[in-house]
């Protein structure tokens, strides 16, 4: 993922959510950490479909980290 894809998820991230940009690391879990709920869950993967013009439908059940998001993401926009 370049760079700026890596900007535009982090920042559709920190809006959807609420956090500022250092409460959002590589290892932080969504529910865990962050105590998102599935309906939390739906409108960020909603977000982050519109924001990158793909489906996360497959891959979201892998999805629990903010890693796990960015690695996905990067799987499915063109290169």
């Amino acid at each position: 993922m370049n760079s700026a894809d890596q900007a535009r998820l982090r920042a559709v991230c920190l809006e959807v959510i609420g956090l500022e940009p250092g409460e959002l690391e590589s290892a932080t879990d969504f529910t865990d950490d962050l105590n998102l709920d599935r309906e939390d869950l739906a409108d960020l993967f909603v977000a982050v479909e519109d924001a990158f013009d793909i489906s996360l439908e497959e891959g979201m059940l892998r999805v629990r980290t903010y890693e796990d998001l960015e690695a996905l993401v990067d799987d499915l926009i063109p290169a």
